[in-house]
């Protein structure tokens, strides 16, 4: 009777799990990537939404001011609540300051979520000057082209 495995049928097991582990690890990090550019938009997206909110809520102006790669939103000078990326891969571009009315309206605005990634797609923040916001997939669209 065989209590044991053989140092042949390790070997078959132990080289299945390599090829395995090789195969799924560059897929896993692209993952892992994708995620984290995602969950940066899905921030944003909710920290201007929380702004515009807030805005209709008390029924007057909320500021979001841009500074150092952060929104700050600011209601009777006061920080309420803060955007920062988490990931230093990530950047958001064209973080501008803007000023949410009590209807909800505000200035138009486009804002490029991106990594230095060519394996996940970038993703864009537009608001409307209705103060209407879309997250879509792919970078925004620049004006000049």
């Amino acid at each position: 009777m065989k209590n044991g495995y053989t140092l042949i049928e390790l070997a078959v097991v132990s080289s299945i799990i390599g090829i395995m582990s090789t195969i799924a690890i560059p897929s896993m990090i692209t993952t892992i990537k994708s995620d984290r550019l995602v969950t940066t938009a899905n921030q944003l997206t909710s920290t201007f939404k929380f702004a515009r909110s807030e805005a209709v809520k008390r029924e007057t102006d909320v500021q979001l001011v841009a500074s150092r790669g952060e929104w700050l939103v600011q209601l009777d000078g006061d920080t309420i609540m803060v955007f920062s990326s988490n990931y230093d891969s990530i950047s958001v571009k064209g973080l501008a300051n803007m000023t949410i009315r009590a209807s909800g309206e505000t200035t138009s605005i486009n804002l490029s979520i991106e990594d230095d990634d060519a394996d996940t797609q970038d993703r864009c923040f537009s608001v409307l000057v209705s103060g209407q916001s879309q997250l879509t997939k792919g970078g925004c669209v620049s004006e000049t082209q």
